[in-house]
């Protein structure tokens, strides 16, 4: 786990930003970026788009959703409609939405059907993101994985329904650690005095009462501001 402390919420948002487009713009081959929700994450899309000169070889996921249509004000794609998709040309082929509307089950059957399909296989057989964003709760709870809920130890499935979520709305998709795991890069975004006690956590080591901390068995970079940041 690499750990970047910036001093603060806007600082977080700039160097994540800076981070995925230089990644973007150092290779024309398909680039898979997969994006969460999140105050955070909406601050660094908008800061993001235009960084990228050419987005036309970037395909564009969610690594977690809220089973709701994609107008709906919880929609985590609404947010990055809005943040992001209105603000740079991109093939709408490489637009990746998670179809929340069938509901939790069969959109979450239908996404790891698509990923399967979409994401070149890296050396471990498993679908390669170039880069997975991700945030965390006061709760240590990352996508929609959250402590004490069975879809942190899910091991087969990339893809998995939440039901009886903690935050509302109940039903969400998310993506399971393995994916995540097998990403080139998964980005943690932290800001906020409300996070600090889960980032000690997660600097502790990985453990599953914190979900967010399991990240670090994959290649994991912490961008966190002053605010959430572990004693040093």
């Amino acid at each position: 786990m690499r750990l970047v402390r910036v001093e603060s919420f806007e600082d977080v948002a700039v160097t994540a930003a800076r981070r995925v487009a230089g990644l973007i713009g150092a290779t024309s081959q398909p680039f898979h970026l997969a994006l969460a929700g999140g105050s955070t994450p909406e601050r660094t899309h908008e800061l993001l788009a235009p960084l990228v000169a050419d987005w036309s070889h970037v395909h564009i996921w969610l690594s977690d959703e809220r089973a709701v249509p994609p107008d709906d004000a919880d929609a985590n794609f609404l947010m990055i409609r809005r943040s992001l998709l209105e603000r740079i040309a991109v093939p709408a082929a490489n637009v990746h939405r998670v179809l929340g509307e069938l509901g939790a089950d069969e959109a979450a059957d239908r996404y790891e059907a698509e990923v399967r399909d979409s994401v070149v296989a890296g050396a471990d057989g498993l679908p390669l993101f170039d880069v997975a964003m991700a945030g965390m709760g006061p709760d240590g709870h990352t996508c929609s994985l959250f402590p004490g809920h069975a879809e942190v130890d899910e091991r087969e499935r990339l893809v998995v329904a939440v039901h009886g979520s903690p935050k509302p709305p109940p039903d969400r998709v998310t993506f399971t650690f393995p994916l995540l795991h097998a990403a080139r890069l998964t980005l943690l975004l932290v800001a906020g005095a409300s996070k600090r006690e889960a980032m000690t956590r997660v600097a502790a080591g990985p453990d599953p009462a914190t979900p967010a901390s399991l990240l670090a068995q994959g290649t994991l970079e912490v961008v966190v501001d002053a605010a959430a940041a572990p004693p040093a």
